[in-house]
């Protein structure tokens, strides 16, 4: 069960960001990229990232003859997918505010914490979720999940609101995380959810323990294409990714406690 922890005894780096996620401004930018006109420092090594790589992605799908959605799960339009080593580094940060760079990821789940609860000063609990990812480019970049207490649930049909999104997910599970807000704390850039369920979490894909197990929008069948001409973006990103957690995150990946 959740535990509360008091915004006084709580780390600095929470109080940040839930300060980040309280008073954000209402129309974060999206990511830019060369194919823009823009460039900015690489997130490690500060220098101008030119091989900056993105998937542009065009509304819908056209999934070839052997690679087709489970009926009952819609596949998400991630839009731009952005490499997490491409991700600009706090100074870029810093110097575009008060405006706020948003992206689209898709992301191996390394591991994620239980909700915590924290009490803010004359306001009501929130929960926040870890969630500590990777990609083929990158690992160990954290997204902070606030989620609150009052919210309520989207309608039946419509997307699930992030609490629901984030309840079945585990170790392994590769997810796309839309509009997730940048953020940095002591030069570390780290994601953060927005405010009135901006933030989307879909499970793309997920090694399946048995068929009554919950799969994800992707089949191994749709993953495992790799030779063909007009393979999806996204497809091709979470293949990718697929590849990277399949030889680097271990089954002994557990939930962060």
């Amino acid at each position: 069960s959740p535990y509360t922890l008091s915004l006084h005894d709580a780390l600095p780096i929470y109080e940040d960001s839930l300060a980040v996620y309280e008073n954000l401004p209402s129309s974060p930018i999206p990511a830019l990229g060369p194919e823009d006109g823009v460039s900015w420092p690489d997130a490690e090594a500060g220098t101008t990232a030119s091989n900056f790589t993105s998937f542009s992605t065009s509304l819908g799908f056209s999934f070839n003859s052997h690679s087709t959605a489970p009926p009952n799960l819609p596949v998400p339009d991630g839009g731009r997918i952005s490499d997490l080593r491409h991700i600009p580094n706090s100074k870029y940060l810093h110097s575009i505010q008060p405006q706020t760079m948003t992206v689209n990821v898709v992301v191996g789940i390394i591991s994620i914490s239980p909700p915590r609860s924290i009490q803010t000063r004359g306001r009501s609990a929130v929960e926040i979720v870890e969630l500590l990812v990777g990609d083929e480019t990158k690992s160990g970049f954290g997204i902070n999940c606030w989620l609150p207490l009052n919210a309520v649930s989207r309608p039946a049909g419509g997307h699930p609101d992030l609490r629901s999104s984030l309840s079945g997910l585990r170790p392994q599970d590769i997810i796309l995380v839309r509009n997730v807000a940048l953020s940095s704390f002591r030069g570390k850039v780290y994601g953060q959810s927005l405010r009135r369920e901006v933030t989307k979490i879909d499970l793309l894909f997920r090694n399946r323990i048995d068929r009554k197990d919950e799969g994800g929008c992707y089949s191994v069948r749709d993953l495992s294409n790799t030779t063909s001409n007009d393979i999806h973006p996204q497809v091709g990103k979470t293949i990718l990714v697929r590849e990277w957690v399949l030889r680097f995150i271990g089954h002994g990946a557990t939930t962060m406690r």
